[in-house]
């Protein structure tokens, strides 16, 4: 997989020939999600989940804050970030800081 990442300089790791990213999901689930997936040993999933992952991890590595976090996932305020990703790592670490203020 890290070949892919020299083979060209765009800022997206699978693109057309054209060099812009994919639009047509079939194609690209088809033609590289599942068999990259499938090189890399790992059981199927949506490319969806992704955006789960990066979120939770990008929490849990003290990366962002939550209200960076919402600005990154384009969501109109923090509270999507504390009710789904925030709760789900107070599952797993107490020490998550919530001193964070998500409303004036």
């Amino acid at each position: 997989m890290q070949e892919l990442y020299t083979l060209h300089d765009n800022k997206y790791l699978f693109i057309t020939q054209y060099k812009k990213p994919y639009i047509d999901t079939d194609f690209f689930v088809n033609k590289f999600w599942i068999p990259s997936l499938k090189e890399l040993n790992i059981d199927y999933r949506r490319p969806y989940n992704t955006h789960h992952t990066h979120a939770t991890n990008m929490l849990y590595n003290n990366l962002v804050t939550p209200v960076q976090l919402a600005q990154l996932l384009g969501h109109a305020n923090t509270q999507m970030v504390f009710d789904v990703y925030v709760n789900y790592l107070d599952t797993f670490n107490n020490n998550f800081d919530r001193s964070i203020k998500i409303y004036k």
